[in-house]
């Protein structure tokens, strides 16, 4: 059973649709990111009723990072990804929902229940800010021992994309990407997906539209291309840049499809770098490159390369009846 973790934007969106129609989901969290975080707890019980899957509980998160101190606010970039509900002011996605989030729990205290009442059968899925979690394990300190695994879109090593040097989810909050990566490093097997592998592995614009030509409209195929040509991906097209980007939706690649792994590296562990007056804020390091005996079975895999037909698949598969 998956846990997901997520701020609900576009890409979001087409992980969870995923998840949902692939998976076991046990439970959804919310986080601040591609827009506030009331928003995006709305965003996922739009995707929920939308799936038919509105027996999936939803968790409200945290609305700022750890070390900021005011309210979340969308910025220009942000809009210009994923639009200015998060999810590409699609008009085919209902606004008047009867899905609701749970009212009497946090989502840090869901993810501690959760995970504490199914030990070692949960896989935690963390596709945005790490607030959620961070908060988590500093409430629950066994917690990383508990989990059967962590898989996290996030993180830079060489180059950013919303600063030179930092990724957007790290960047959002990088003392929670740093506390939860010191935690779960040392007591599981973290999985991770940086920014950069995004760029250097994708399907074309002609794949994506081919998964839609002549195809029977279900609720999925629906969402996911109302979700599917953000105005960033519009302006990449026209522009003659080839490569239909994806980033969360590796997370549910790694997860359903495993062989579609090509190239991983096992490392110790992951520091980011959280002084906010260094350029390089919310940029991350991964130490010590190790064998798995060394790791002892915890430690980090880092994700770089992929065979491609295999998202094709995963997005056919997820937008069957």
């Amino acid at each position: 059973s998956s846990g997901i973790n997520a701020e609900y934007g576009t890409d979001d969106c087409h992980a969870l649709t995923h998840f949902l129609k692939l998976t076991d989901v046990i439970a959804i969290t919310t986080v601040f990111g591609n827009a506030s975080v009331k928003q995006t707890t709305i965003n996922a019980c739009r995707i929920l009723e939308m799936l038919g899957k509105n027996h999936v509980p939803v968790y409200m998160g945290a609305h700022i990072s750890l070390d900021d101190v005011t309210d979340y606010s969308m910025t220009s970039s942000s809009e210009f990804l994923h639009g200015s509900d998060g999810m590409n002011d699609a008009v085919c996605i209902p606004e008047a929902i009867f899905k609701t989030f749970e009212q009497d729990m946090k989502a840090p205290s869901a993810i501690a229940k959760i995970v504490t009442e199914n030990p070692g059968e949960i896989t935690l899925v963390a596709l945005g800010p790490l607030t959620n979690i961070a908060i988590a394990t500093r409430l629950f300190p066994e917690l990383p021992k508990l989990v059967k695994g962590l898989y996290i879109m996030g993180s830079s090593s060489k180059f950013g994309n919303v600063t030179d040097w930092a990724e957007f989810n790290f960047h959002s909050d990088p003392l929670a990407a740093h506390v939860t990566l010191h935690h779960f490093c040392r007591s599981c097997k973290v999985h991770i997906v940086p920014w950069e592998p995004c760029l250097d592995n994708y399907i074309t614009f002609a794949q994506f539209n081919s998964l839609f030509e002549g195809k029977e409209e279900t609720p999925a195929r629906k969402l996911v291309w109302a979700t599917g040509m953000s105005p960033y991906l519009i302006e990449r097209k026209n522009n003659g840049v080839e490569g239909y980007i994806t980033c969360d939706q590796f997370i549910s690649m790694i997860l359903v499809y495993p062989e579609s792994v090509i190239e991983r590296q096992l490392y110790d562990h992951v520091n980011v770098i959280c002084v906010k007056s260094d350029e390089k804020y919310g940029m991350a390091t991964y130490v010590k490159s190790t064998t798995e005996s060394d790791c002892n079975g915890n430690g980090v895999n880092i994700y770089t390369k992929f065979d491609m037909k295999y998202m094709l698949l995963l997005y056919e598969k997820s937008m069957e009846k």
